[in-house]
């Protein structure tokens, strides 16, 4: 499986200092049209190897309300993050704080290629979410064996992730007839 990713408006998201809501809130209007403009099943990343700073007027405007935006206005569009700086700027520490008060999440893409899930996520959507970007792709049938739990169960989880754009979701049509979803992660 091959998955794309662009970057998202690398010339404004590279700003240093994401620290002051009316500097962050036009780049935060420039995001949201380039995110309109893109095609359906678009990912997304912000790389902040250049970012000093950001706190929670910078995190609302232009994460908080950017994940609001994909949830609520567009189809099969994610975000993910790459090269969040914890030595020096804590970027994690104040996405976290702010996001638990919003009831948002985001994943991080770790340098190892693994995920690190940023915000209001519950323990049981943290051990889907893993089980989910350790295998790629899967089916609610699947997490639920590995897992213990029921599918019905599972498939309610999977959805709500699908729908928070923390997973992928596609439609495939069975053999013996009906459908069923495949769940992949966002990278």
């Amino acid at each position: 499986m091959i998955i794309i990713a662009t970057v998202l408006c690398p010339e404004l998201i590279s700003n240093k200092h994401l620290i002051s809501r009316v500097k962050v809130a036009p780049i935060k209007d420039e995001i949201l049209d380039s995110i309109s403009k893109a095609d359906i099943g678009t990912i997304f990343y912000y790389d902040f190897k250049d970012v000093q700073a950001i706190n929670s007027s910078g995190v609302d405007e232009v994460i908080s309300k950017v994940i609001r935006y994909l949830c609520d206005c567009e189809n099969d569009k994610f975000l993910y993050f790459i090269n969040l700086n914890n030595e020096v700027h804590e970027h994690t520490y104040n996405i976290e704080t702010t996001l638990a008060d919003t009831k948002l999440a985001i994943v991080e893409k770790l340098s190892d290629g693994k995920a690190n899930f940023i915000g209001d996520i519950s323990g049981t959507h943290q051990k889907i979410l893993e089980k989910v970007y350790l295998l790629k792709k899967t089916t609610a049938r699947e997490v639920a064996e590995l897992l213990n739990k029921q599918p019905n169960l599972m498939s309610t989880h999977l959805n709500s992730l699908y729908k928070q754009r923390l997973i992928r979701r596609v439609e495939e049509p069975l053999i013996e007839g009906g459908r069923q979803y495949i769940y992949q992660s966002i990278f």
